[in-house]
């Protein structure tokens, strides 16, 4: 399993303790000083499939990890169907330093009392969507990590060793409700003068 990282919360953002002895490279990769494009967060389906103003609200752009119910849409990603097939994908521009991966629930929802979020997940990476392994572990068994409890509390895992790719996969195996999530990357961040990654 992957191990439980300590983080704090303020004012909406996320302050993450440098993993890895000490070298800082734990800054937010999708949603951070640097963030990716909405274009850049893909997803194998959303629910609804349609494309209406009501379904754009469930979209992977929706998941970003401190990201709320407001009037452009839900707080977070929804897939259309309930399986183990699915996955959130989030695009970096180029292969970079992972070390770690942060998780919420659909905020702003529940449905009988039940709030929407992920349980357990699989982790894929590459360099190309055609070339994706799985996060293992040290005997090259499938690691599941463990994902949230509730909508709202952030819950990181540490990737040891870190990984390094272009491209990461979060597959939901397990859910309460349906699957749904905010999540975000925890990484190195770029140079001031370069597309280099420190770390």
């Amino acid at each position: 399993m992957g191990a439980l990282l300590p983080f704090t919360l303020a004012l909406l953002f996320i302050n993450i303790a440098p993993a890895h002895g000490g070298t800082g490279c734990s800054e937010l990769l999708v949603s951070g000083k640097h963030p990716i494009p909405d274009s850049s967060i893909t997803a194998s389906t959303s629910y609804p499939h349609t494309n209406s103003a009501c379904c754009l609200n469930h979209f992977p752009h929706r998941s970003r990890i401190n990201l709320v119910t407001d009037k452009n849409g839900n707080g977070g990603w929804s897939s259309l169907t309930q399986d183990d097939k699915q996955w959130l994908q989030f695009d970096l521009g180029f292969s970079r330093k992972i070390t770690g991966v942060i998780t919420k629930g659909r905020e702003g929802y529940s449905s009988a009392g039940k709030g929407q979020y992920v349980t357990a997940y699989r982790l894929y990476y590459g360099n190309a969507t055609d070339d994706m392994a799985m996060f293992v572990d040290n005997d090259f068994q499938p690691v599941i990590f463990d994902g949230n409890w509730d909508t709202v509390t952030p819950q990181m895992r540490d990737l040891d060793p870190p990984i390094y790719a272009r491209y990461v996969r979060i597959n939901p195996v397990k859910w309460n409700a349906h699957p749904s999530m905010r999540a975000d990357l925890l990484g190195c961040p770029l140079t001031k003068d370069t597309n280099s990654i420190i770390g």
